[in-house]
């Protein structure tokens, strides 16, 4: 499992915590499914990985479940928007936070004091929207440290 799976995984963790269900729940919703029929051997009797699956695409908690990897993957995603003094945009889009905080300093460089716009997926994070108070590249380091 890489270091992205692995975050995808907490994150179905997390969304549990957000909406109030616990590891017991889980179990539960489980056990329900493995013996809805009790005349079904199979489902009785299939691996806990392939059950969790099932109810993961099927079932989850009353039809509520945490987002698909692909659509985490779109709502890990960082966009930066960047004007510098002459009104100049620069628009930056990373993976994950992790390649932003890595990536982005040395992406503009170049540029001096400048105006930003972060979003993660559809999520504005940071607006700057004040031209006079303009950020450095300095700053700008500190933001994603």
């Amino acid at each position: 499992m890489n270091n992205t799976q692995r975050k995808y995984e907490k994150s179905k963790l997390q969304w549990m915590l957000d909406h109030d269900y616990t590891l017991a729940d889980l179990m539960r919703e489980l056990t329900e499914l493995q013996f809805a029929d009790p005349e079904d051997s199979a489902q009785i009797s299939m691996p806990v990985s392939e059950l969790f699956a099932q109810w993961e695409n099927d079932v989850g908690f009353g039809s509520e479940i945490w987002p698909c990897f692909k659509e985490w993957i779109d709502e890990q995603k960082v966009t930066i928007v960047i004007r510098n003094v002459n009104g100049d945009r620069i628009t930056l889009t990373y993976d994950t936070w992790d390649d932003c905080s890595m990536k982005v300093c040395y992406d503009i460089s170049d540029t001096e004091d400048i105006i930003l716009t972060v979003c993660t997926g559809n999520t504005l994070v940071y607006n700057q929207t004040d031209s006079t108070d303009k950020i450095s590249v300095e700053d700008l380091m500190w933001f994603f440290a």
